[in-house]
């Protein structure tokens, strides 16, 4: 009888252990979409004036950022979030089908470019 009563009792908690799980899971899963929504609505503010913005190609979280002034390489890379595990090796700003490089090292010691709006930023690993 006793083993029973302990089987019945591990089942109950078992039970509502998942219960609560599957509630935070949703929760979680909601807060998740919501957040979604929200940083798909940005990108579709920013894409609807390309020219205002600074498109970074590489192994960003994001791809566009929007372009202010003061928005340099340095300051682009960073608000993209760059994802690689290292510094970027390469980094090549295009604009208006021109090509400028832009040497990793000096940008490390503080030259950093300014970025004008439209430019497409590439960062290789």
């Amino acid at each position: 009888m006793k083993r029973c009563y302990w089987l019945a009792l591990t089942v109950c908690i078992l039970a509502l252990a998942g219960c609560t799980s599957r509630s935070r899971a949703r929760d979680q899963a909601r807060a998740a979409f919501a957040a979604g929504q929200q940083q798909g609505l940005q990108q579709a503010q920013q894409l609807q004036h390309p020219g205002l913005n600074v498109t970074v190609a590489g192994p960003v979280k994001y791809t566009v950022v929007p372009w202010t002034d003061e928005l340099t390489v340095a300051r682009a890379i960073i608000a993209a979030e760059y994802l690689g595990t290292g510094d970027p090796h390469q980094i090549i700003i295009f604009r208006n089908g021109q090509q400028i490089t832009v040497d990793p090292e000096r940008l490390l010691n503080g030259e950093d470019q300014p970025l004008q709006a439209g430019d497409v930023l590439q960062l290789k690993p």
